[in-house]
C-alpha cells in the first residue's frame, strides 16, 4: 500500500466520495473568504459593483451558500450543491468583467487595469469550470486496496 493511499483524506474520500470531499473543501474556502470580507476593511473600488454592497450582504453572499453546500453534500439534493458554490464566483466574475469593461471606456484609467480585472474575472471563471467539472464525475468511486485490505483501506483483521 502507498504511502498516500493510507492518508486521512483518502480514507475520508473513500468513504464520503470524492465530490462530497471536494463540496466540503470550497465550502471552508467560501466560508473563509467570507470572514476575509468580515475582517478586513476594504474601501470600494471604482468600477466593482460588488465592493459597493455593505459588508453584511457580502459576507452573506460567500457563507450562505457554503453552508447550504454543506447541508445538501451527502443527500439526494447534492446536485443542488454544486450552482450553489457557483454563486459567489459568478458575482465576482460578473463584477470584474463588467469593471473591466467600464475601465476599457474609462480615459481616466490605464488600459492594463481594465486586463487586470479581467484577468481576476478570469480566475473567477477557471473556479466555475472546477466545479461543473467535479459535478460530472461519476460517483461514488470504487477503490482497489489490494489484496489483504477492506473497503475502508484497513488492514483485513485489525479494525
Amino acid at each position: 500500500m502507498r504511502a498516500w493511499e493510507r492518508s486521512w483524506m483518502h480514507r475520508f474520500t473513500a468513504h464520503f466520495g470524492h465530490r462530497a470531499t471536494f463540496i466540503w473543501l470550497v465550502s471552508m474556502c467560501w466560508v473563509s473568504m467570507g470572514l476575509i470580507i468580515l475582517i478586513g476593511n476594504q474601501p470600494p473600488v471604482d468600477h466593482l459593483f460588488h465592493t459597493y454592497l455593505p459588508i453584511p450582504i457580502r459576507v452573506a453572499f460567500w457563507v450562505v451558500p457554503a453552508v447550504l453546500s454543506s447541508v445538501f453534500a451527502r443527500s439526494s439534493y447534492e446536485w443542488f450543491a454544486f450552482p450553489l458554490l457557483s454563486l459567489p464566483a459568478a458575482e465576482r466574475l460578473a463584477s470584474y468583467w463588467v469593471g473591466a469593461g467600464f475601465s476599457m471606456v474609462d480615459p481616466t484609467r490605464a488600459r492594463w487595469v481594465a486586463w487586470e480585472l479581467a484577468g481576476r474575472g478570469m480566475a473567477y471563471f477557471v473556479v466555475i469550470l472546477v466545479m461543473w467539472l467535479v459535478a460530472t464525475w461519476p460517483n461514488p468511486i470504487t477503490i482497489d486496496f489490494g489484496p489483504g485490505f477492506n473497503d475502508d483501506g484497513d488492514e483485513e483483521g485489525f479494525g
